[in-house]
């Protein structure tokens, strides 16, 4: 299924509407995939963590057009050859997501103006709260 990650996100900013926000966690745990941006080529890739508010941070995104997208301007910026994306599914990135949760701050879903985030330890409760509602 495919879901408008921007506008789950902009229904999720408005502090009074909680059917926003479960929403859009909803959405992204219902996913079949997540995928990432990797920090290098060949077979020691990972995904990137990134400073996001001066604080380590997860990157994740919920379709390969955004972590290509992402993944071409940071190769862009860097004037150097882009990384391949990865992905994962959902229940593997959150339990990637739960191995470093005592190294990163938190994880940045779609960075950019409609990215949103949350700390490890919120990304697994609500994997665990919406995966099969």
């Amino acid at each position: 299924m495919n879901h408008d990650f921007d506008a789950l996100v902009e229904d999720s900013r408005d502090a009074r509407n909680r059917a926003g926000y479960q929403a859009l966690w909803k959405a992204a745990v219902g996913l079949e995939s997540w995928f990432f941006v990797a920090d290098q080529s060949g077979d020691d890739a990972e995904p990137i963590v990134a400073a996001f508010d001066d604080k380590p941070h997860l990157l994740v995104f919920t379709d390969e057009e955004r972590a290509t997208a992402f993944s071409e301007a940071r190769s862009a910026k860097r004037g150097m050859e882009g990384t391949p994306v990865l992905s994962m599914s959902v229940a593997e990135g959150t339990e990637y997501v739960r191995t470093l949760a005592n190294h990163v701050a938190g994880v940045l879903f779609n960075t950019g103006e409609n990215g949103f985030a949350a700390t490890p330890t919120a990304v697994v409760d609500a994997f665990q709260r919406y995966k099969s509602a």
